[in-house]
């Protein structure tokens, strides 16, 4: 699969605008690596703040960062299969309270080329 050079900043795009759906705003920054059929994302992002607000009075937030992870993965695949016709195997996605920094790993049947 041969893709445009600029496909990091394609990635990037869509990944901020999946934030923006389903968490309500943008990412402070990311950085994506491309190697073969895997995709990397590292993002820094703030912490929802009803969320925050639920983890510093001692509540658990798990189920809800679950569902929230959930729909992200989801609509993060079904907008890069459509826009680059990508066919993902899965994608694995953590996020880290303490420092607000997300990780995602996004892995195709096929590796990626850019000319």
């Amino acid at each position: 699969m041969y893709f445009p050079s600029n496909l990091s900043q394609e990635i990037i795009k869509i990944n901020n605008q999946v934030n923006q759906e389903v968490i309500g705003y943008g990412l402070e920054r990311q950085k994506v690596f491309i190697t073969e059929n895997i995709i990397v994302i590292i993002a820094k992002n703030k912490r929802i703040p009803a969320l925050a607000t639920l983890d510093s009075r001692g509540f658990s937030t798990l189920e809800v960062n679950y569902i929230l992870l959930t729909a992200f993965k989801a609509r993060l695949k079904e907008l890069l299969e459509k826009q680059f016709n990508f066919k993902i195997i899965t994608i694995l996605k953590d996020y880290d309270v303490q420092t607000e920094s997300a990780g995602t790993i996004i892995i195709l049947q096929e590796p990626i080329k850019t000319i």
